[in-house]
């Protein structure tokens, strides 16, 4: 989509959207695999971003930010937003940036494009290490 001014016509949030859309698809792939196993031991599955935290549980906390980052504020936040902003930050992601799901897949997917199509192989090689670790 060309646009003179994407911000201004609201391009760019509506690939936040998008984006916010995908993590939460594949959150849902995610969910689906463990099959008898606890959440955490099985996001804690190989393989690993560069840094040190397994693409499922980066994965997982993409999708929660997105879902609930509208609610949270900066100077109260609870447990849960704690830590999935701590995982975000620790990978390098600015989540207190304008457009922090963009953002967050650049940081994610960096040097490989921001494109959900370089993530699925990690995805799929973690849920390979799921049902190997049975």
């Amino acid at each position: 989509m060309n646009s003179e001014d994407p911000d201004q016509f609201g391009v760019y949030d509506k690939c936040e959207h998008i984006l916010g859309f995908g993590f939460v698809a594949r959150q849902t792939y995610i969910a689906s695999k463990p099959k008898g196993k606890l959440k955490f031991q099985a996001l804690s599955c190989g393989p690993k971003h560069r840094s040190n935290q397994p693409f499922a549980v980066v994965t997982n906390a993409c999708a929660n930010y997105w879902k609930h980052h509208d609610e949270w504020e900066k100077t109260s936040l609870k447990e849960n937003a704690k830590k999935t902003i701590s995982i975000l930050e620790a990978m390098g992601a600015d989540v207190w940036s304008s457009y922090p799901t963009s953002s967050t897949m650049h940081t994610l997917l960096a040097p490989h494009k921001p494109r959900f199509k370089n993530l699925l192989p990690f995805l799929k090689q973690w849920a390979g290490n799921v049902t190997n670790a049975t």
